[in-house]
């Protein structure tokens, strides 16, 4: 991330205990990833302001990236910069901004 962003960052991380390509197993789980990451972006706009935007370095399955999508709300949420990784070009490349 630092390599991208630079070192001036505040980090926040939303994981689990053990994290793998099949940890989602019920829909159980992703509405409590849902409700996690609604507080996350109500604490990291709280904390940091509304002039910011909140950089994305996602690494989960497209369930949680959609759900990501269905939270966040455009008026009232910070713009989300989403980098993707790729192994060309070894590392985090930008991807799009949504606002």
């Amino acid at each position: 991330m630092t390599k991208v962003i630079g070192e001036d960052i505040s980090i926040w991380t939303l994981t689990i205990e053990e994290p793998g390509v099949d940890f989602l197993k019920s829909k159980k789980q992703l509405s409590e990833f849902r409700m996690l990451f609604r507080l996350l972006l109500n604490e990291i706009k709280f904390k940091h302001g509304q002039e910011i935007e909140i950089n994305i370095f996602p690494a989960a399955p497209a369930a949680i990236i959609v759900e990501m999508g269905r939270v966040w709300m455009s008026k009232a949420d910070l713009p989300l910069k989403v980098f993707d990784q790729n192994h060309k070009k070894n590392g985090f490349q930008y991807a799009l901004t949504i606002q």
